[in-house]
Order: structure tokens, then sequence, then C-alpha cells
């Protein structure tokens, strides 16, 4: 489970050993400039989610279960789980 999203989205960045597959651009973030991150993300703005321990118990008996989890919690629609349970 990733802890810190923010941090992960970081590690992805490209770094000085990676290929060059865009031609950088005027205002362009290209390595070793880091990228800016928004003030506020989109799983930051939702209230009211399905939290991780709802799906749980959402998904409980699906053979997928990870995939119901993930998938429920995604998406924020707890019918999804029925999916994975028939």
């Amino acid at each position: 489970e990733i802890e810190d999203a923010d941090a992960f989205a970081m590690a992805w960045q490209v770094g000085p050993d990676d290929p060059v597959l865009l031609s950088p651009k005027k205002g362009s973030i290209q390595y070793p400039a880091k990228c800016k991150m928004p003030k506020t993300t989109f799983r930051r703005l939702r209230f009211g989610g399905i939290s991780n321990k709802q799906a749980h118990s959402l998904c409980a008996g699906a053979e997928e279960f990870d995939s119901c989890v993930y998938d429920v919690v995604a998406t924020n629609i707890a019918d999804i789980a029925n999916d994975y349970l028939d």
C-alpha cells in the first residue's frame, strides 16, 4: 500500500539515466528540476468516499479480493463489488 502518494509520484520522475522520449519544450520540467506538485489532488478532494475497511467488507468472499477492493475504492462505487461476487 502506498503511504505517501506524492513521494511515490516523485520516484517516477524522469532521471538522468532515463532515455529522452520527448523533445524538451520551453517551460517543461526536465531533470534535475523537480516536478511541481499540485496543492490538492483528486484523491484529496474526495470526501466521504469508500474506505479500505468498507471495501474489505463489501468484497468479503470475492475470489479476486485485492482487485475488488482496489476497484471499489478507486471508483467509489460500492456496487462494483457485486461483479466480483457473482
